[in-house]
This record gives C-alpha cells, structure tokens and sequence, in this order.
C-alpha cells in the first residue's frame, strides 16, 4: 500500500493569519514595558505581557573577530478588544543590537492589529494617539505582503 505524505504549506498559514491585518510601525528607543505602559495610560487600552509568545531567534554574530551562536528573545504584548473583534499585539523589534524583522531594523515597535478594523479613521486616530506618546519619533503603516521574515510574527 503507498504512503501518503501531507505538507503544511506555511504561505497558506501565513495568508489566512495576515487576510484581515494591518501593521504599524513604531520608532521609539524606549524600553518595551515603558512603552506598553504609556500605550495603556495614555491610550485606555489594556495590553498584557505574554511570555508564552516571546520570540527566540537564534544567530551567529560576530563579537570581538569571533563568530559566536546567541539567542534573542523578542517580547510579545497581547490585547483583545471585548466590545469587537480585534486582537492586537505588541512586537519588541529590538534586541541587543538585533532585529526581529531585518528588513525594518529601526523600527523599534511593530504594532499588529488582526481582525474587524473596518473604519480607517480609527487607524488613522491610533497613529495620531501613538505620536502622543513621549518618544515616540515615528509611527508609519508597513506592507505585510513585502516583509520577508513575517512568519515570526504568526503567534
């Protein structure tokens, strides 16, 4: 009897995760928990570390002339509105000197809205809320379909 082999095809995963999402990207050097935490005082939303997301790449970088393995860990921050829905995350770009997405490599925030985000007025009310934030130098929407590493993004 022939076997049968099955494939999981991860552009088929990747277009069903991304249909319904757009992704902002943020410039502000400040630490992640800094961040979140003006996002949910000045902002009113509720986004919550979640450390099963957290991200671990693992790369060879060059120190001192040599050639050493390390891990980085990019941390994750979740919020789901009740009211719609929509599930947002938080993405840490930045870490030791790496960036999740190499392609945005100063962008220190991603900003993934996922779900009913119909009415572009309140993306454009997000970013005019994100530039109130102390540090915040840069808040510009990116292209999900030309990133190359948007698979680190599929939580």
């Amino acid at each position: 009897m022939k076997q049968t082999t099955l494939m999981l095809s991860n552009d088929f995963a990747s277009e069903i995760f991304f249909e319904d999402a757009k992704l902002l990207g943020i410039v502000a050097p400040i630490n992640d928990y800094r961040f979140v935490w003006y996002v949910n005082s000045l902002i009113g939303l509720d986004f919550r570390l979640k450390s099963n997301l957290t991200i671990q790449l693992h790369k060879k970088k060059m120190i001192q002339k040599k050639s050493k393995e390390m891990d980085f860990f990019f941390s994750v921050f979740e919020y789901k509105r009740p009211s719609i829905a929509m599930h947002q995350f938080i993405y840490h770009n930045q870490n030791k000197g790496e960036s999740l997405l190499p392609d945005y490599k100063h962008i220190d925030f991603l900003w993934l809205l996922k779900g009913d985000h119909s009415d572009i007025n309140d993306l454009d009310q997000l970013k005019t809320s994100l530039k109130t934030i102390p540090n915040v130098q840069l808040v510009t929407e990116i292209s999900i379909e030309n990133l190359k590493k948007r698979d680190y993004l599929m939580t």
